[in-house]
């Protein structure tokens, strides 16, 4: 058992450029009623303020460490922050959220109770632009009934990044975790289902201690990729996914959830390569692929609209011929 009094949380912030909202972040750290944390701030070549910022804080702030690297990106700067953690557990924040001044004791508890591998908690999602925020539904899951909180919470997107968790600092080391730097999409997911096929247990806390800030209406459009970018996306998650599936049981309304976020990303995929204007000759090979992949070769059980998609991959002349009509008129059919 861990002494509540002893247990230290590693708290990783990255920060780039985000000079507007990194104090308030920072403020929702130092106001924790938990006091044994450590807040580790990596600077990743700030070109604003938000490195003097941070090192003023830190001037007031034992707890608080600085570190200033060249930009390299997310990933790099939260394996900073891993790199110089000598906490317990490990929390991550983005530098443009913030989280309640309760998070940590809450968690903490928990910790003391359950004696997790992995902590995961609700959020709000905050329209700073529009003033309105929404919250994960409130639900309450039974102590180690680790498949109802894997399905819950990757079905509500609480398992896509790093954030609302508290991971254990020995499992992070002893299995060299770290966040992959060579790919820009999915590289967050990718940690936390690496860390979670590492576990043994899991517990979740309900309440929305974790407020995730959308400043403006442009972060609520969706982000261009190449089309390889998105099939890569979709059969990594795939593969992090499965042996979760084999690892904890899970029920067959995981798998349908799994196989429609791999169409999802898929379809997305098909679109991208339309939009990029990728030749006849690439086009039909790619198509063709998919016509041969096993994970789309059955309707969809519960969402009867992907089966459109499934079923013209049968026919790959076709469904080129439909995406090209589709491009032109601007129009989704899937």
């Amino acid at each position: 058992m861990e002494s509540l009094n002893k247990t230290i949380v590693s708290i990783i912030i990255p920060v780039y450029n985000a000079q507007q909202y990194i104090a308030k972040c920072i403020d929702s750290v130092i106001s924790q009623s938990y006091i044994n944390w450590e807040l580790i701030l990596v600077d990743d070549g700030c070109t604003d303020k938000s490195g003097e910022i941070c090192d003023k804080y830190a001037q007031k702030d034992k707890r608080i460490k600085v570190f200033h690297k060249k930009n390299g990106g997310v990933s790099s700067a939260r394996n900073t922050g891993i790199l110089e953690a000598v906490g317990d557990w490990i929390y991550f924040i983005d530098s443009d959220d913030f989280i309640d001044f309760d998070t940590l004791s809450k968690s903490i508890i928990k910790i003391n109770t359950e004696y997790p591998d992995l902590i995961v908690h609700g959020l709000v999602n905050d329209y700073i632009y529009n003033g309105k925020s929404c919250s994960l539904p409130y639900k309450t899951i039974e102590d180690n009934d680790y498949k109802e909180i894997i399905e819950f919470t990757d079905k509500y997107g609480l398992l896509k990044g790093p954030v609302c968790k508290l991971f254990r600092h020995s499992i992070v080391k002893e299995n060299k975790l770290f966040f992959d730097e060579s790919i820009c999409y999915g590289e967050d997911t990718k940690f936390t289902f690496e860390y979670l096929q590492k576990c043994k247990s899991i517990a979740f806390v309900p309440e929305h201690f974790y407020h995730y800030c959308f400043r403006i209406e442009g972060s609520l459009t969706k982000r261009s990729y190449p089309y390889l970018s998105w099939d890569n996306t979709a059969r990594m998650l795939l593969e992090l996914r499965l042996p979760i599936m084999k690892q904890f049981s899970m029920p067959d309304s995981y798998f349908q959830y799994i196989r429609f976020e791999y169409i999802s990303h898929i379809i997305r995929a098909v679109y991208s390569m339309y939009k990029d204007g990728v030749s006849k000759l690439d086009r039909l090979k790619y198509l063709n692929k998919l016509h041969n992949d096993i994970y789309l070769r059955n309707p969809h059980k519960d969402l009867k609209y992907l089966n459109r998609f499934i079923y013209l991959l049968k026919v790959p002349t076709l469904m080129d011929l439909i995406m090209i009509v589709s491009i032109k008129l601007n129009k989704s059919f899937f």
